[in-house]
């Protein structure tokens, strides 16, 4: 039997960091890193023997050395950093996989004005980078993509699904009338990691989410369905940030049912999209990819339900 592909390494390093500004500030960062080291491990598969394997818990110790050195400043620069520690330390390890996962944490405001070192948990999704690099020939490949990720988005109109193909087994009436809510996912390959602004560019996604999603802040923006919200996103992303070469997105259509009981209708208690039933399972998913140069066109797409 061929050993077709192996690995190890470790998940869910959980990782905090304070750093001390001069001014008597404080910053905090909480990541969750995984790892996991490729290389001249094979014999301790098809032998057991571990002369060439870097323990995972010399991994977990090894992610906490480099968040000393490391200022944290963006999930991609801690995992560019972790993934040259091990490629420098360790001449066997051939290729390194990084994916470091920020915690959102953000300042507390105490009277109004922002606290030096008080934190909230909770915020805008997460911000995630994951890192490849690997030894080729006598340089080194690195790969980056970053990620929003559990970032939920819900708005109670101005959101429709109608016009559908139907057939026999169609029951799902037409609304132009429905909540849009979903959990949206993000992921963007970038086109160089030179001189790049990881934290910009997430905030410049994450603002082209809210952007397009929710429309004006007075009036809103109507959306048909899932699909040309997501792609009309993708878009606007490429648009806006130069380094980016591919955006792949997910974003499950989690419903929230008109409250039509049948019992009460009857007692003259009457629903007028203003009570839902929240549902997630079973839930549409719906998924596009857009790149460059031909950005503009959709190369997947899963209906939505």
């Amino acid at each position: 039997m061929d050993l077709a592909s192996f690995s190890h390494g470790k998940r869910k390093v959980k990782i905090g960091k304070v750093r001390k500004r001069p001014n008597g500030v404080n910053e905090f960062v909480e990541y969750v890193v995984g790892v996991q080291l490729e290389g001249a491990t094979k014999m301790s598969f098809t032998k057991g023997d571990n002369r060439m394997v870097v323990a995972t818990d010399t991994v977990k110790n090894v992610c906490y050395v480099v968040a000393k050195l490391d200022d944290m400043n963006s999930p991609e620069e801690y995992g560019i950093s972790l993934a040259r520690k091990f490629l420098h330390e360790y001449s066997f390890v051939t290729g390194v996989r990084i994916e470091a996962s920020e915690k959102p944490w953000s300042r507390a405001i105490v009277n109004g004005s922002e606290h030096v070192h008080g934190f909230l948990r909770g915020g805008q999704g997460e911000h995630v980078g994951y890192v490849e690099m690997r030894r080729l020939g006598s340089g080194i490949s690195t790969s980056v993509e970053g990620r929003i990720e559990k970032l939920d988005v819900l708005k109670t109109t101005q959101s429709g699904w109608e016009k559908f193909y139907r057939d026999r087994y169609t029951v799902l009436p037409d609304t132009d009338e429905r909540i849009l809510a979903t959990t949206v996912s993000v992921v963007w390959k970038l086109s160089q990691t030179q001189n790049v602004n990881y934290n910009s560019i997430y905030r410049t996604l994450l603002n082209c989410v809210y952007d397009v999603f929710f429309g004006d802040p007075k009036t809103g923006k109507y959306s048909p369905g899932v699909q040309n919200t997501q792609y009309l996103i993708a878009h606007r992303m490429l648009e806006l940030v130069p380094e980016i070469s591919e955006v792949s997105m997910v974003l499950p259509n989690i419903h929230f049912l008109p409250c039509t009981i049948p019992a009460l209708v009857k007692n003259n208690i009457q629903f007028e999209d203003d009570v839902f039933i929240p549902t997630d399972e079973p839930q549409g998913e719906i998924r596009c990819t857009l790149k460059r140069p031909t950005y503009r066109t959709l190369l997947n797409c899963v209906y939505d339900v």
